[in-house]
């Protein structure tokens, strides 16, 4: 349960900072996302907020870290080299479908509302 209560706030707090990060690409380009604000676009929201290249790194780095943090470890043998408590794969995918987009839905919401 303890673990649960804190994987949530922290999925919480990686949400939240999103809400950080659009507001600098805001500020720094205005002029790209104020038209599509006004005309409620998300998709060219979306588009505005897309980078394969980055969302490809942070799934690659979410892997790394499942795999560094997430090994079996004993202290007799090395049997259990490579083995993990979750497949990185699996948490990598997680962020993809789910992580991402609902990040950039937040963000897409804070950015419909900005100028309000």
């Amino acid at each position: 349960m303890n673990n649960t209560k804190y994987s949530v706030q922290a999925l919480s707090r990686r949400i939240h900072y999103g809400k950080l990060v659009v507001e600098v690409k805001f500020r720094e380009s205005p002029e790209e996302y104020e038209p599509a604000i006004r005309a409620k676009d998300r998709d060219a929201l979306v588009k505005l907020l897309t980078f394969e290249s980055v969302e490809e790194a942070v799934k690659k780095r979410v892997a790394k870290k499942a795999m560094v943090f997430g090994q079996e470890v004993t202290l007799h043998n090395d049997d259990n080299k490579g083995k993990y408590k979750v497949d990185p794969s699996v948490v990598s995918r997680l962020y993809g479908d789910w992580i991402i987009p609902l990040t950039k839905l937040v963000q897409v919401e804070y950015l419909l509302r900005h100028l309000d």
